[in-house]
């Protein structure tokens, strides 16, 4: 029985290494209280994990702009966000953005 309960983890070890890792960057905030942007990225980062299609990897403090402007590049080309990407370590990056409407 343990034999089997060990087996059954490593396979999903195994699993969840085969998932490409993803950083969550912080939301973006438009007319929306800094309350409701933590909590949606609280919420993100669980419905992904909850999916397991990716690795979500550590929290970045920093939104997209914030790390474009420290690296040097702005735009969403290939080669800034290449850049962002291999700042953050992940292939995936995911770029929430909450905006108030009417």
């Amino acid at each position: 029985m343990l034999a089997s309960i060990a087996i059954m983890l490593s396979a999903r070890g195994a699993a969840a290494q085969e998932r490409p890792a993803a950083t969550i960057l912080t939301t973006q905030l438009t007319g929306v209280e800094p309350g409701e942007g933590a909590a949606f990225d609280r919420t993100l980062r669980a419905r992904l994990d909850a999916l397991q299609v990716v690795r979500t990897e550590g929290a970045v403090a920093l939104d997209l702009e914030q790390i474009q402007l420290a690296l040097g590049c702005m735009g969403e080309t290939t080669e800034c966000l290449s850049a962002v990407a291999a700042e953050t370590g992940t292939p995936i990056i995911v770029v929430p953005s909450l905006a108030a409407a009417g």
